[in-house]
């Protein structure tokens, strides 16, 4: 397998901003839960790094409704997490125990968002990347 360096170098940017930002709200020293958001996080980098190519394919044809592609991408992988997270909670969780029906939501909402913003930041990286001439492919 042919190691994709534009790709790769996105991928580590965005394990790094996100852990972090996660890490800048995490209580210091982080409980012993936060290493299940470092795991989360490199696997989030890893469909990073495996849907760049697609999107600078979507780029470089021109592919009808990319934008909008892109945009639902990145809401299907947020609601994904955001669904992730209540399926694999420990039984008895405080934080979801609490919660009501539209904290469930708004917590779904909010990764829907920002998985969104998330696959359109990477989506803009990888066409100026393209533009600049700095994709090999």
């Amino acid at each position: 397998m042919k190691i994709n360096r534009p790709a790769l170098v996105i991928a580590i940017a965005f394990f790094i901003f996100w852990l972090s930002v996660l890490y800048a709200g995490a209580d210091h020293p982080p409980p012993a839960g936060f290493a299940w958001l470092i795991l989360i996080v490199a696997i989030c980098s890893l469909v990073v790094y495996l849907r760049l190519p697609c999107y600078w394919q979507w780029a470089y044809t021109r592919r009808s409704m990319r934008k909008c592609r892109v945009l639902l991408d990145g809401a299907i992988a947020g609601a994904t997490l955001a669904i992730g997270f209540f399926v694999f909670a420990p039984p008895g969780d405080a934080h979801f125990a609490a919660a009501g029906v539209f904290d469930y939501l708004l917590w779904v909402t909010g990764l829907t968002v920002v998985g969104a913003v998330n696959a359109a930041a990477v989506y803009a990286i990888t066409v100026l990347l393209k533009r600049c001439r700095l994709m090999p492919y």
